[in-house]
């Protein structure tokens, strides 16, 4: 893994990377999408406003690919927590460099993207309270220019498979990401809704005493002491309301991020609040067959047809990733 240095000296030369035609000189979305056969979304919205979900059921409708930018930093989070990284040393940022270089790969599958440590494939491990609790412990430790590496890469071997993609992007999108991109579909659902569907998933993995240990201020009271005071289901509660807290800070800290987005002209807005996984699924199905119809007409501009060709048969290989798609 290239150092900082190494990535600035990579990264000035970026004049000489072979140049792609960006969305705004493709000519119309319609022509655009009949010409390459493929098209990419973007999934906007809060945690747990049905992105990832919708994503995974897109792409298994059109037989796309689903991905989130977030699951670079999940996955390096497993890893450091795996092989037991210091994380309050600021001279770690080095050794999971190494590590994740050694131990951390990729691979596109049908519908997805696998994350693999030490080759074991990384799929319900990512989503453990663990990891997501330590996320905000190990981002500073990975700079920013390496993981827009891995995710322009993986971005780019989705796109060269010809493959349809549903990139979830929670925090919104950047003006390197609308280059590229062709539709957004933006989530909402309510606070409530999202702090109830959060707290389902984590007690999945977690019983309610270790959630409530994970999440409590030092000043409050202990397990045995609330659980006497106000019962099994007083105590449920009372992680819940832990829950909402959490999910609004982590709202209001991504609030700075989403004010530096663009918004695209082609959006489509779900509003999940009231939805199950069949409501959004049947939602999502009726908009896709809509976009979908645009791929059935074949274009008549050869010209225009063989310069894709072109762009796609080109070897890219030994170009940084993170060049080639924001170029």
């Amino acid at each position: 893994i290239p150092t900082e240095t190494e990535w600035q000296n990579i990264l000035s030369t970026r004049d000489q990377a072979p140049k792609i035609p960006a969305r705004s000189e493709m000519r119309s979305f319609e022509e655009r999408v009949k010409l390459t056969g493929r098209m990419t979304f973007v999934l906007t919205g809060l945690s747990r406003s049905g992105k990832s979900t919708a994503g995974r059921l897109g792409a298994m409708r059109v037989g796309g690919v689903a991905f989130s930018a977030g699951e670079i930093f999940r996955a390096a989070t497993y890893v450091a927590l795996a092989e037991k990284i210091p994380l309050e040393n600021p001279d770690s940022a080095a050794l999971l460099a190494e590590v994740l270089q050694k131990k951390l790969s990729w691979r596109i599958g049908a519908n997805d993207v696998e994350f693999l440590y030490e080759r074991k494939p990384l799929k319900t491990e990512l989503e453990s309270v663990e990891v997501v609790q330590n996320l905000r412990k190990v981002s500073p430790f990975i700079a920013k220019s390496y993981a827009d590496h891995i995710f322009f890469q993986i971005v780019r071997a989705i796109e060269r498979s010809g493959k349809h993609l549903f990139l979830d992007s929670k925090r919104g999108i950047s003006e390197a990401i609308a280059a590229h991109t062709d539709i957004e579909v933006h989530f909402t659902a309510s606070e409530e809704v999202r702090a109830q569907r959060a707290f389902d998933a984590a007690i999945r993995f977690d019983s309610l005493k270790s959630l409530y240990e994970k999440l409590r201020a030092p000043s409050d009271e202990s397990w045995e002491s609330l659980l006497h005071r106000v019962g099994a289901k007083g105590v449920k509660q009372r992680v819940y309301e832990m829950v909402l807290a959490a999910n609004n800070a982590r709202d209001k800290a991504d609030d700075q991020f989403r004010k530096k987005m663009v918004q695209l002209p082609r959006r489509i807005e779900i509003d999940t609040s009231q939805l199950g996984h069949r409501e959004v699924q049947s939602v999502l199905n009726g908009k896709l067959a809509e976009l979908m119809s645009l791929l059935e007409s074949d274009s008549e501009d050869k010209e225009f047809q063989a310069e894709i060709q072109e762009i796609r048969q080109r070897d890219f290989s030994g170009v940084p990733a993170f060049d080639v798609l924001t170029e």
